[in-house]
């Protein structure tokens, strides 16, 4: 009699997801106080965030959408109430935040530079430091940026600005300096060398970089009188899912 054998059970492997490193106890201790600080200060910000939300859509010609959802990411059009389609409208709004904007952003705002006391040294620093505010807003692009700020000014009644130093730009040749060893002299006693160029070396040059952070990325106290003077500032940032899989591969199935 022929023996029947069961066909060989099929197996199926999974690949292991990677593992999300532990944090040390320093991180998760930031991290939870990062997320306390951050639910502490979102808390009552619908209201406001409502009227910017608004007050950009009309300014796009899109006042007909609003947000959908608790997370706010989707956006949907406003229950039209029988009607079909947006009725044409026009807009004064845009035109009067352009008219300020264009006002308001004719020139850079103007920066000056104190000494914190009246010692001499730190007088000469500060007026340097003035006197290089043209180059400085130059080389960060504030010139380019300044028309965007003046808008979101006008529009959301706060203009931001995030000045960072960045090392993206270009590089500098720096002379490569090494201290020689000491070398005997004419009466056989060593002399020493001193630091001597032997080559040079390429390294990042640092600029400053100036970045435009909108209100909704921002959080401050709810006591807090000026911006200017908050203890406390807060940056949401969103970072493109494209970014994040590019940056962390290893998590690239989590991104969303």
């Amino acid at each position: 009699m022929a023996e029947q054998t069961a066909p060989p059970a099929e197996t199926t492997e999974k690949a292991e997801k990677p593992a999300i490193p532990e944090q040390t106890p320093a991180q998760a201790a930031i991290a939870d106080w990062l997320e306390k600080e951050y639910s502490k200060l979102a808390r009552g910000r619908w209201a406001e965030e409502r009227e910017w939300f608004q007050a950009g859509m009309f300014d796009q010609l899109k006042q007909w959408l609003e947000k959908d959802g608790k997370d706010g990411k989707r956006i949907k059009a406003i229950d039209p109430k029988g009607k079909k389609w947006p009725m044409p409208v026009t807009n004064h709004f845009s035109k009067t935040v352009s008219t300020n904007a264009n006002a308001l952003g004719a020139a850079i705002p103007e920066m000056l530079a104190l000494a914190d006391n009246y010692d001499a040294k730190n007088r000469r620093a500060a007026e340097a430091a003035e006197n290089a505010i043209d180059a400085a807003n130059k080389e960060s692009g504030m010139n380019i940026l300044n028309p965007t700020l003046a808008r979101q000014t006008v529009l959301w009644g706060m203009g931001i600005t995030k000045d960072t130093i960045a090392f993206d730009h270009s590089t500098d040749e720096v002379p490569d300096i090494q201290e020689e060893p000491p070398q005997p002299g004419p009466d056989g006693q060593m002399v020493e060398q001193g630091p001597q160029v032997v080559g040079t070396e390429n390294v990042p040059a640092p600029r400053i970089k100036t970045e435009l952070p909108t209100v909704f990325e921002i959080y401050l106290p709810r006591d807090c009188q000026d911006p200017n003077l908050s203890p406390l500032v807060l940056e949401r940032v969103s970072i493109k899912v494209g970014l994040a899989k590019e940056t962390y591969p290893q998590y690239a199935e989590e991104f969303k």
